[in-house]
């Protein structure tokens, strides 16, 4: 079971441990405007080496070449409210997560991997949040780098 937890509204620290009293409702054009849920996130990076080579690119674009990158995998969790230990997820439970990127995508060629041509940070991205959110449905994002410049983005 989770447990909500709401941010204080005070900083007299002898006041917080009382339950703060909740703000009015935003009023915008004589409607009361909904107060926007609080949301948790967390964030847990993993990394990997690998190669990979695209297709349909032209010939002179450097990722037409065979090359490899340093990918960094960051996948976020969210959640509205906490399990009793304080956790949107404890972050030891993202293990399987480490071991199968360790197993089936470090020092491995990704057009292998993924059985296509394609292998872009984007597909990576979509394919690391199919495989974590199966597991873990807090997962909200995960975001790929195959540089310390570059990122993709999966958010449903």
């Amino acid at each position: 079971m989770r447990e909500s937890i709401s941010p204080p509204h005070t900083t007299d620290l002898a006041r917080q441990n009382q339950p703060a009293a909740s703000p009015p409702p935003h009023r915008g054009h004589g409607r009361a405007v909904s107060k926007a849920i609080m949301m948790f996130t967390i964030t847990k990076q993993f990394t990997f080496s690998a190669s990979h080579q695209l297709a349909g690119l032209d010939a002179d674009h450097p990722c037409a070449r065979l090359h490899g990158h340093n990918y960094i995998v960051e996948v976020e969790l969210r959640d509205a409210e906490l399990d009793a230990r304080g956790f949107v997820r404890d972050y030891r439970e993202l293990a399987p997560l480490k071991q199968m990127i360790d197993e089936e995508f470090d020092h491995r060629h990704l057009n292998e991997v993924l059985g296509h041509d394609h292998a872009t940070a984007e597909r990576l991205a979509l394919f690391f949040y199919d495989w974590a959110h199966d597991r873990w449905p807090e997962v909200s994002a995960v975001r790929v780098s195959e540089t310390p410049k570059t990122w993709a983005e999966y958010r449903p």
